[in-house]
């Protein structure tokens, strides 16, 4: 399937296949259900800057020489990238302090890359700030179930700033938020 004719098979409302609208907390989960969705639809590429901008016109050499036209192909990528970033699909899985943070950008990419920056920020305070978070992770009460997904979220965010954590650590980490029994 040719990226132009994607959209195409796409469902019109993004709320169908994410079911996330994007928070502080759920960057992740949000990011990987976006993906899911664009990549089989062969429209990752434009969140990505994979599928880059065609040239807006072209050269054409016809009787007159050599004139310029408009580039379909241009057409094509603007119809799809917009359609990414609309409110049906970027933007309309986007929380209300999300759309501030994306407000009046223009492409698809420029969105993603601003979400990016913004909501899976890489910073020492970020580390502290999900240390501590791990710090204060207690089980008390909760399943396991529930102590571990809240772990493991922790754990997915350092991962995705770059400070991973091995195994022995996660152990602890775990082993901390236990009550004796």
């Amino acid at each position: 399937m040719a990226p132009e004719d994607s959209f195409s098979s796409a469902p019109l409302s993004i709320s169908q296949v994410v079911t996330l609208k994007l928070t502080e907390s759920n960057y992740l989960q949000w990011k990987n259900q976006f993906e899911s969705f664009l990549s089989p639809q062969m429209l990752l590429g434009y969140v990505k800057g994979l599928i880059p901008r065609p040239a807006s016109t072209r050269s054409v050499t016809g009787v007159e020489g050599v004139t310029e036209e408009p580039n379909p192909e241009f057409l094509k990528w603007v119809r799809n990238d917009q359609l990414v970033m609309a409110w049906t699909w970027i933007l309309g899985s986007l929380s209300e302090a999300a759309i501030r943070v994306v407000y009046g950008l223009q492409s698809a990419q420029e969105v993603w890359s601003a979400l990016a920056k913004n909501f899976n920020r890489v910073s020492t305070s970020r580390k502290f700030e999900l240390q501590n978070k791990l710090g204060a992770c207690l089980k008390s009460g909760r399943s396991m179930e529930d102590y571990l997904s809240e772990l493991k979220q922790v754990f997915d965010q350092l991962d995705s700033i770059g400070f991973l954590m091995s195994d022995l650590e996660k152990i602890h980490g775990l082993l901390f938020g236990l009550a004796k029994e």
